[in-house]
């Protein structure tokens, strides 16, 4: 073996960046309580009273595949105590939701009802010592 030879392989490979899809970026920025690029806080009264027109924070995120997998992970992981510290976000996501099931893409409609869908169905799996449904409005 030549000194060449063992100059190149005595340095390490570099480390390439994790791919993470933006779906699984954003829906977990927004359990974990942060806040994610172009996301600002919705007023659950506007959204109920139909003053909310949308923001393309929510149109871009409805727009992406649902990653069933990730999010019921997500949701799954989370404590109920967890739960209802971040239930402020929770009641936001079901309310967008609700929102968008009456919106002209149909894109946008199915992944709102799959998001939906599995928020339920997490949320239904918890054992909370008092009803869980003050969780969601």
């Amino acid at each position: 073996m030549s000194w060449l030879t063992s100059f190149f392989r005595s340095k390490p490979a570099p480390e390439k960046p994790v791919f993470k899809e933006k779906f699984s970026a954003l829906y977990e920025d927004l359990l974990d309580g942060g806040q994610p690029h172009g996301y600002e806080r919705t007023s659950l009264e506007d959204i109920l009273d139909g003053r909310w027109v949308g923001s393309q924070f929510w149109e871009e995120l409805l727009l992406l595949k649902v990653n069933q997998t990730l999010l019921q992970d997500l949701l799954g992981s989370l404590t109920e105590a967890r739960l209802f510290e971040i239930k402020g976000v929770v009641s936001e996501i079901s309310t967008v939701c609700v929102h968008y099931l009456s919106d002209y893409n149909l894109l946008r409609i199915s992944h709102s009802l799959e998001t939906l869908t599995l928020l339920f169905q997490q949320i239904g799996r918890k054992r909370f010592s008092e009803r869980g449904l003050g969780l969601i409005k």
